[in-house]
């Protein structure tokens, strides 16, 4: 706890008590003299409320997750990101919900000081949620989040791609969310300035709402 008090937080509260982490490491003869000698990390961690396994390959040239890669189950999730909404959010979110998270065929090529180099990164990020509740500040009812998917695809030398499908229901009236992004030039290979913000400018974005019910058209 203490190495995160700056963020809103609490790990007794959002993981348990306790946590059990266990990390392994097998280091490869190095391919030549004065290279980092290949490993293979394995980091397993366990608490009440979050489960992380992860598989990766750190090398002088690069950094890869292995097999499944990485993969975060958060069962206290929703709690911990009311938390980040502030002290007058605009929803309060239910006590229950959690989410997952997976990184696979995770590629970071490394630059000769061994800095990442994220605009040819290659690899697949995901995340869902199910089950959450959100009860509007300024609206009645209680917005159900039925299932929430988003896939962030990361190709070398290429936009990044987003993408969100959600369904959800309000009052008993259902609507959905497609969501496609793609940013160019968002990630760069200077480890002084990795995400260039300014890409942002140049997003390009397709977001479908279907049904969304006129009562929510003000948050």
């Amino acid at each position: 706890q203490p190495f995160l008090s700056k963020l809103p937080v609490d790990l007794p509260a959002d993981l348990g008590p306790t946590l059990d982490l266990t990390l392994l490491a097998k280091a490869a003869a190095a391919p030549k003299a004065g290279d980092l000698p290949p490993a293979d990390l394995d980091l397993t961690v366990k608490s009440r409320d979050l489960d992380v396994d992860g598989k990766f390959t750190v090398a002088s040239d690069s950094l890869k997750t292995r097999g499944a890669g990485l993969r975060l189950e958060g069962r206290s999730a929703a709690r911990m990101a009311q938390r980040f909404l502030g002290a007058s959010p605009a929803v309060t979110l239910g006590p229950a919900g959690a989410a997952s998270l997976l990184v696979h065929d995770l590629s970071i090529p490394l630059d000769a000081n061994r800095k990442p180099m994220l605009a040819k990164a290659s690899g697949t990020v995901e995340t869902s949620v199910a089950a959450w509740t959100a009860t509007p500040k300024d609206v009645p009812g209680v917005i159900e989040v039925r299932s929430l998917t988003t896939t962030t695809t990361l190709t070398a030398d290429q936009p990044v791609a987003f993408a969100a499908r959600g369904a959800f229901s309000h009052e008993g009236k259902p609507f959905t969310l497609a969501a496609d992004v793609k940013s160019p030039g968002l990630l760069t290979n200077d480890p002084a300035k990795p995400v260039n913000m300014d890409a942002l400018l140049s997003t390009l974005a397709k977001i479908d709402l279907a049904g969304l019910p006129t009562s929510l058209a003000k948050l």
